[in-house]
């Protein structure tokens, strides 16, 4: 429903989303169908001693998945038209649509091929799954077995495509190495050596409690000795400091 109404915008954005919504459904397909593959299709590559004691669920996990299996079979089919269609206002005081973005009535009427297509793409996904990892991954073993030296570039050509994409384009290796590592370093080396545990602390707490150890390990030393005369002018000194805060604020 919604690359049927994408679709029916009619402009550049909302084909490009159709197209690129389209393709993705096919992508889901193929990793979703691999997985099924992979479970319960594919040759087993656990251990021994994990395949003895593979067993089934109990029929208290048993039951419940009968119940979800038929609801997320039937269910969307039987109660559609409370969610979806013309005249449905199930979501008419929950989700804000914009008057100009009103357009459902349109989905209705495109062309029934353009609503065959993601269906397609989802079909070929599962199909081209299928193929890859019952067919080429065989015919890449019978090459790597034959060892022949063009068979194996062909064989390297298929592990760089494969790691490729399987390592998500290297992505998250480039990302690492020109944004997260210089951050991660810049972050230790700068915010918090230099600035946390440097400037802000040396004058924050750290340097504060310092300070006033050093200056009362001074005055002590030098000036806490029992002289009386230290005191009174100590004392005097106070007394004009505090009078003369006085007579400023008083002005």
């Amino acid at each position: 429903v919604i690359l049927e109404i994408a679709y029916t915008h009619y402009s550049v954005s909302s084909l490009f989303s159709y197209w690129l919504g389209t393709l993705t459904a096919g992508f889901t397909a193929f990793y979703s169908f691999r997985l099924l593959y992979l479970t319960f299709l594919s040759e087993n590559n656990a251990y021994k001693s994990v395949m003895k004691n593979v067993h089934e669920s109990s029929w208290v996990m048993i039951l419940p998945l009968m119940v979800l299996v038929f609801g997320s079979i039937f269910v969307g089919y039987l109660a559609k038209d409370l969610f979806l269609g013309l005249g449905s206002d199930a979501f008419l005081n929950s989700i804000f649509v914009h008057p100009k973005n009103l357009i459902f009535i349109d989905a209705e009427f495109i062309p029934y091929h353009i609503k065959l297509i993601p269906l397609v793409f989802s079909f070929s996904g599962i199909f081209l799954c299928f193929f890859f990892y019952s067919f080429l991954l065989k015919l890449e073993s019978f090459w790597f077995n034959a060892y022949d030296s063009k068979n194996l570039n062909i064989v390297k050509v298929h592990h760089f495509l494969y790691k490729f994409y399987n390592k998500k384009w290297f992505f998250d290796t480039v990302y690492n190495l020109f944004i997260g590592y210089p951050l991660l370093k810049f972050g230790y080396n700068v915010t918090f050596k230099l600035m946390d545990k440097g400037v802000i602390e040396f004058f924050g707490p750290y340097g504060l409690s310092l300070l006033g150890y050093e200056s009362s390990f001074f005055m002590k030393t030098n000036y806490m000795r029992g002289n009386l005369k230290f005191y009174v002018q100590f004392m005097v000194l106070f007394t004009v400091f505090i009078l003369f805060f006085i007579a400023i604020l008083s002005v």
